[in-house]
């Protein structure tokens, strides 16, 4: 059972909202670039950690992104059977359970060379 992990493949995408669709509908403009997830044997409570690096690569590269913009992350059934289903948890859902989102990266000003490190949480303390 798979499932894509990818970006929504805009400049800069809106918030989730409470209406009807509004993240599902973003599903039709995932990334090119996108992580097969086989969520088969999900335990409970564990981490799983998914190289998303080539999605974010590819919205940043768009023309109209630029930095400060938000980059929403999917995750999208791809071969799941209707009656399979695993739950993931938002900072809506759990702020225990938040997802987590690590960022390396190499500032290209400091001419160093060294990878700068971001991690972005939800979560509640």
């Amino acid at each position: 059972m798979n499932v894509f992990v990818g970006c929504e493949d805009v400049d800069d995408s809106a918030l989730p909202t409470t209406s009807d669709g509004n993240v599902s509908n973003r599903a039709a403009n995932i990334t090119t670039a996108k992580t097969t997830w086989n969520i088969k044997s999900i335990v409970a409570d564990t981490e799983y950690p998914i190289d998303i690096t080539t999605a974010v690569q590819e919205v940043i590269n768009r023309v109209g992104w630029v930095s400060g913009n938000d980059i929403a992350v999917l995750i999208v059934n791809s071969t799941c059977p209707t009656n399979e289903w695993q739950q993931v948890f938002s900072v809506d859902g759990s702020g225990a359970k938040a997802p987590i989102i690590d960022i390396d990266y190499t500032d290209p000003t400091t001419g160093n060379g060294q990878p700068a490190h971001v991690r972005h949480s939800d979560r509640a303390a």
